[in-house]
């Protein structure tokens, strides 16, 4: 992780340590969990948007 000052960045975390730490694939079945959750709550908020309360 990088945090840039106005001279120069400042590397708090060497890259290769923290991505010794978490691979790509930890990465990928985040993102991919957290699209599919995302994706199921728009899919009920419709559902229960269009479905009639009567």
């Amino acid at each position: 992780m990088i945090l840039w000052s106005q001279d120069e960045a400042i590397d708090l975390v060497p890259e290769d340590e923290f991505f010794k730490e978490a691979p790509a694939e930890l990465y990928d079945a985040v993102s991919g969990i957290l699209l599919n959750l995302s994706m199921s709550f728009l899919l009920f908020a419709h559902v229960n948007a269009v479905t009639p309360t009567t």
